[in-house]
């Protein structure tokens, strides 16, 4: 919640409400979609959104940092069926070979897909909890 703040997007955390059917919500004043300055409710989903660009930012600025060659979303098609990993890494500069996949995840299933694409083709796949912001450089420390 301190970096949504830092970055503007929320202004003032008032405290927990519990909504209809047991919803839990923050209750805010932000700047954060059609809110501006208004008090709303930041909802899980929103709030998950919120962690993901932070996330994103963090893993961006240790890339970066590293001089790592890599892309955000990177979309794979096997046997008919399509799906997306959050980031890949590649091993230089001419983007052919693979060195890893990142996927974000909060309580989804394990895409059992993805699993069997990346040990078919030895990738290495890191999944990354929405809630894991700040732990970047441990997640990562295995990778040179």
């Amino acid at each position: 919640m301190d970096y949504l703040i830092q970055k503007n997007i929320l202004t003032q955390k008032h405290g927990n409400y519990k909504g209809y059917a047991g919803d839990k919500k923050i209750v805010i004043t932000g700047s954060y979609g059609n809110a501006r300055g208004k008090t709303r409710y930041l909802t899980d989903p929103l709030y998950n959104q919120l962690l993901i660009s932070k996330l994103q930012d963090n893993i961006n600025n240790y890339f970066q940092q590293r001089n790592f060659i890599y892309s955000q979303q990177y979309t794979v098609k096997q046997f008919n069926k399509t799906f997306s990993f959050d980031y890949v890494v590649y091993e230089d500069n001419t983007q052919s070979t693979i060195k890893l996949l990142i996927e974000f995840y909060n309580e989804q299933k394990i895409n059992q897909d993805k699993i069997n694409y990346c040990n078919d083709n030895n990738i290495r796949l890191i999944r990354i909890k929405y809630d894991q912001v700040n732990h970047i450089e441990e997640i990562f420390k295995c990778v040179s």
